[in-house]
C-alpha cells in the first residue's frame, strides 16, 4: 500500500485491511481521499506523473492547471455541500504537459455520526479509450464518406430488410433523398410485375447466398423503372450473426436498350440482307483466301468442286472483260487504303449474266497482312429497269438534303442572337458586380461565358457544315501549292508557336471550290499540328490516278484505334475530351461533306502512338 488511510469512519479487521490494501495494489485505477479543504490526504496510485509524497497536502490547484483545477473544484466543492456522490468526465493536462482524459466518482467520506469529514475519489485514466473512440469515430466517418461519395450507387439494409445506409450514386440513380429512404423497407424500390421474385432474392441473402452480377429492376421516385446490375455481400459479428447486406449496382438500363435496339438491328439486318439479294464477303491477303456467306454463294451459284476458296476460283464466275477491273480494285485498296468498290458481271450456266456491285473496307492484321471485307449486292434488276425509281429517290433525297441544310441555317443562325444576348449580359454582370461577387459566383460566370463561347464555336461549325453545298462557289482551276501557302499563312502562328516541321510534295491543278479546298488542307494540318505530343512533323503529298488526285497528309500524332475510323467523321463526334484538346468535333465531319461535293472519298490509316495519315481524293472530270 502505498500511502496510509487516516481518519477511517469504521473500524476494518486485519484480514479485511491486507484483501482492501491489495485490492488497491492491483488496480491500475486511482482511489483517492481529500479532508474537508480537499487537500489529498491519501492515494492508491501515483498519478498524473506525480509520486505519492508529491500529491499528499496539495490541492488540485498545486498539481492542474488553474482552467482545469477550476472544473475540478466545483463538482467536489457541490459534492461536499450536498452529501451527494457525482459522476465526472474530463480531460487535464499532466505534469509534462500531456492530456489525459479521467472519468470516474466522487462520493463524500463521513465519520462514524455521518457527518462529512471529506471526498472519496474513483479515477480512470480513459484516455487510451477515448483515443480508439475518436480513432473509430475517424474510420467511421471516413468508411461512411467513401461509400457515400463513390461513384458506384450502394445500398445497406439489416435482417428486416429495412435501409440503413443509401448513398449519393444510389439518390442519383432512383431520384429518393437518402433521408426519405432510410428505415423503409426495401419494397417501394421494386417495380410490382417483379416485387415478388424480388423479395425472394432479397429473403436468400439472408441464409449467405449473396448476388453476383444478378439482375434486378428498381422504381425510381418519378415510376420510371431501370435495369440494374447487383453484386451483394453479408457483414457479420464477431459469434458470425447476420448484421447488414450490403450490395452494389450499376445501372445497364442504356446498355440492356442497346442491346435489345441492336439485336433488333441484326433481326433487321439479316430481313434486309435476305431481301435485298445482299451477300458478304472477305478477302485475306495471306493464300488469296476469298470467303462467302451463304447468300453471295447462292446468287453466284458457286459449285464447290470449282471454287477452292480463294480469289483466282471466284474470278471463274466473273466475266472476262470485268476480270481485270475487280483486280484493279483490290489493288487499289491494299496498296492506297482506299474504300473497295466496283461492279462487275457474273457468268452464269444459263449463259445469262447478273450485275454485282462489290463494297468494302481494308482492315489491317498481324504484321504486313491486311483483309478486305464487303458487301456484294445483285443490282441486275436496278440495271435493266430501276433507273427511274433510282432517280425520282435520287432527287428526292437531293431535296431532303437541302431542306436539312436549310433548316440547319436558320436554326443555327437564329440561335446566335439569344445567345449573343446571354454571353453579353453575363459579361456585363462580370464588369459591374465582380467585385461584389464572391469567388464562387464569379467562377459561375466564367463557366456561363465559357459555355456561351463553345456554343458559338458549335453554330458557327454547323453553319459552316450546312453551307458546304449551298454556299459553295463555282469549280474552277486550282493551284493546290497556291493553297497550301494560303493555309500555312493563316496557320502561321501555330506552326511557330509549335515548331511544326511541314514538307509538302509537287501538288497538281485541279478543278475544285478553291476555298473549300483551303478548308480541307487548314483543317487536316491544324489537326496533325494539334494532336502531335511532341514537335509536330508532317508531309503532304499528292498522286495522279486514273480518275482521281489521290492527296494524303501525314503526321506523328497521337494516332486513332481502328474502330474509330468511321466515327471521326461524323458530326459532333470527339474521341478525346475538351480538356485535354480544344475543339468542336466537326471539322473533319466539314471535310467529308466537301470531299464528296468534290465526287471523292475521305479516309484514315492510323495505328495509336504511331501518327495518322488521312487520305482523300479529289475526281478529276468535274
Amino acid at each position: 500500500m502505498k500511502g496510509k488511510l487516516d481518519n477511517q469512519p469504521v473500524n476494518i479487521q486485519s484480514r479485511e485491511k491486507y484483501v482492501i490494501d491489495t485490492m488497491f495494489e492491483l488496480t491500475p485505477d486511482y482511489i483517492t481521499i481529500q479532508d474537508i479543504d480537499l487537500c489529498y490526504t491519501w492515494v492508491s496510485n501515483p498519478w498524473a506523473g506525480y509520486t505519492e509524497k508529491e500529491i499528499i497536502g496539495k490541492t488540485d490547484f498545486d498539481l492542474f492547471s488553474h482552467e482545469d483545477a477550476e472544473i475540478l473544484s466545483k463538482i467536489k466543492q457541490r459534492v461536499l455541500e450536498t452529501g451527494k456522490p457525482e459522476t465526472c468526465n474530463f480531460p487535464v493536462k499532466d505534469r509534462e504537459g500531456e492530456v489525459i482524459c479521467l472519468e470516474g466518482l466522487c462520493v463524500p467520506l463521513l465519520n462514524s455520526q455521518g457527518g462529512i469529514t471529506g471526498l472519496i475519489g474513483y479515477f480512470r485514466n480513459i484516455t487510451e479509450r477515448i483515443r480508439m473512440e475518436n480513432e473509430l469515430s475517424r474510420t467511421k466517418n471516413y468508411l461512411e464518406q467513401l461509400i457515400n461519395y463513390t461513384n458506384a450507387p450502394i445500398i445497406v439494409w439489416n435482417p428486416a430488410s429495412e435501409i440503413k445506409l443509401f448513398n449519393k450514386a444510389f439518390e442519383r440513380l432512383t431520384g429518393y433523398a437518402s433521408e426519405e429512404v432510410i428505415g423503409k423497407k426495401l419494397d417501394f424500390l421494386f417495380p410490382d410485375l417483379s416485387l415478388s421474385k424480388s423479395r425472394a432474392m432479397i429473403k436468400q441473402t439472408l441464409y449467405g447466398d449473396f448476388w453476383e452480377s444478378i439482375e434486378i429492376p428498381i422504381l425510381c421516385k418519378n415510376r420510371e423503372t431501370k435495369i440494374v446490375l447487383w453484386n451483394s455481400a453479408n457483414i457479420y459479428d464477431n459469434e458470425q450473426n447476420l448484421i447488414s447486406t450490403i450490395a452494389q449496382g450499376n445501372d445497364i438500363t442504356s446498355r440492356k436498350k442497346a442491346e435489345t435496339e441492336l439485336e433488333e438491328s441484326q433481326r433487321k439486318l439479316n430481313l434486309a440482307l435476305e431481301s435485298g439479294s445482299i451477300g458478304i464477303w472477305e478477302y485475306h491477303e495471306k493464300g488469296q483466301r476469298f470467303i462467302l456467306d451463304e447468300r453471295l454463294k447462292k446468287m453466284v451459284k458457286i459449285q464447290q468442286k470449282v471454287f477452292d476458296g480463294t480469289l483466282g476460283s471466284f474470278e471463274k464466275y466473273i466475266h472476262d472483260e470485268d476480270v481485270q477491273q475487280v483486280r484493279d480494285a483490290f489493288r487499289r485498296t491494299l496498296e492506297n487504303d482506299e474504300p473497295f468498290e466496283t461492279i462487275f458481271r457474273i457468268k452464269l450456266e444459263d449463259s445469262t449474266s447478273r450485275y454485282l456491285i462489290a463494297k468494302g473496307m481494308l482492315y489491317k492484321m498481324q504484321g504486313e497482312l491486311s483483309k478486305i471485307t464487303g458487301v456484294a449486292i445483285d443490282i441486275t434488276e436496278m440495271k435493266e429497269g430501276s433507273e427511274r425509281a433510282l432517280f425520282k429517290l435520287n432527287e428526292e433525297l437531293a431535296r431532303s438534303n437541302k431542306e436539312l441544310e436549310q433548316f440547319a441555317y436558320v436554326t443555327s443562325h437564329d440561335l446566335q442572337e439569344p445567345l449573343r444576348m446571354v454571353s453579353s449580359f453575363t459579361q456585363m454582370l462580370a464588369e459591374r458586380y465582380g467585385d461584389k461577387l464572391d469567388a464562387d459566383a464569379r467562377d459561375y460566370i466564367k463557366f456561363a461565358v465559357d459555355g456561351s463561347k463553345r456554343m458559338y464555336e458549335l453554330i458557327n461549325g454547323l453553319l459552316a457544315y450546312s453551307r458546304v453545298r449551298s454556299k459553295g462557289d463555282y469549280f474552277t482551276e486550282v493551284d493546290i501549292n497556291e493553297v497550301l501557302e494560303e493555309v500555312l499563312r493563316n496557320i502561321s502562328l501555330s506552326i511557330k508557336k509549335r515548331k511544326a516541321e511541314i514538307k509538302i510534295g509537287i501538288m497538281p491543278l485541279i478543278r475544285a471550290d478553291r476555298n473549300q479546298m483551303i478548308q480541307v488542307f487548314q483543317n487536316l494540318v491544324s489537326n496533325s499540328i494539334k494532336f502531335s505530343k511532341g514537335i509536330p512533323k508532317i508531309s503532304i503529298t499528292s498522286k495522279e490516278q486514273e480518275d482521281n488526285y489521290l492527296f494524303s497528309v501525314e503526321d506523328n500524332g497521337i494516332g486513332i484505334d481502328s474502330q474509330y475510323y468511321e466515327r471521326i467523321f461524323q458530326i459532333f463526334q470527339r474521341l478525346v475530351t475538351r480538356d485535354e484538346y480544344e475543339g468542336t468535333g466537326i471539322g473533319l465531319s466539314i471535310c467529308k461533306r466537301i470531299v464528296e461535293r468534290h465526287g471523292g472519298k475521305i479516309w484514315v490509316k492510323s495505328k495509336p502512338g504511331k501518327g495518322s495519315t488521312f487520305l482523300f481524293t479529289i475526281k478529276k472530270d468535274l
